[in-house]
């Protein structure tokens, strides 16, 4: 990280230095808040879709695809420590998938574990942040049981996303709604476990889906943003200026791929 302006922004590098299946991918303290990076494992996306308007050529110097032109995605969860609480934002791609789907995507299914490694049970969690609804980031949200019928799998959380995207997701629209799974929110919201809220309790920034939404959580004086899929690759954030408050130590925090967290 260059002098100046930028020198006090950290990123939590997940990919750099850790084998690729660390269940943990990295840790930190911001203030009195401990956090932690957890998995769900990887997955496989398009690289067009990915990357949108930038053309491959240039991607693909810094990123591989498969014959299929999959990019590897990281799937990854934080868990945050504050005030005698335990939050998890993001779930993953869950276990739900019909076996073509897992298949396709290349998913793994490894949040459990990874959250065992880091000291957490499914029942200790007390609140569930989706940065929004698409399916690799809430399908943890609940699982099948031996009925096929999907039930909470943080029991005692309160889950909590963007009011939009709930809304949006029940639309159904031709565009986005293999990536909007009504099992993964509405037995939440049949409930009462789930809280949809417009802009109460988050600093809000753009993120993917139609209210997709990043995370900032503040300790103290310092402050650490969860990108959601605003930083989906790792590369992203290394082409990107970042600019922080001179009165702050802000460190960017990610949720997908490599990120550059």
């Amino acid at each position: 990280m260059p002098e100046g302006r930028y020198s006090r922004l950290t990123m939590i590098d997940v990919a750099a230095v850790l084998p690729e299946d660390a269940l943990i991918r990295g840790s930190t303290h911001i203030g009195d808040v401990d956090i932690t990076v957890c998995s769900d494992g990887t997955c496989l996306f398009d690289g067009g879709a990915m990357f949108g308007v930038v053309p491959k050529p240039v991607w693909s110097r810094k990123v591989h695809a498969d014959a299929q032109n999959r990019v590897l995605l990281g799937l990854n969860c934080v868990v945050v420590k504050a005030a005698g609480k335990t939050l998890l934002i993001e779930t993953g791609f869950g276990n739900k998938l019909t076996p073509k789907l897992r298949e396709l995507y290349g998913t793994q299914e490894r949040l459990p574990e990874s959250l065992a490694a880091a000291g957490v049970s499914p029942e200790s969690v007390d609140i569930v942040i989706n940065t929004h609804l698409h399916w690799d980031h809430c399908s943890w949200n609940t699982v099948l049981d031996a009925d096929g019928v999907a039930r909470p799998f943080f029991p005692n959380a309160q889950y909590i996303t963007h009011r939009g995207e709930v809304e949006h997701g029940h639309r159904q629209f031709e565009r986005d709604r293999i990536s909007y799974v009504s099992d993964n929110y509405d037995p939440l919201i049949a409930n009462g476990q789930i809280a949809a809220c417009r802009r109460r309790g988050f600093y809000w920034r753009c993120g993917a889906g139609v209210s997709g939404r990043s995370r900032c959580l503040t300790g103290g004086i310092s402050r650490t943003y969860v990108a959601g899929d605003g930083g989906a690759h790792r590369e992203w954030w290394r082409a990107c200026l970042l600019r922080q408050r001179p009165d702050t130590d802000e460190r960017a925090s990610g949720s997908d791929v490599g990120d550059g967290v």
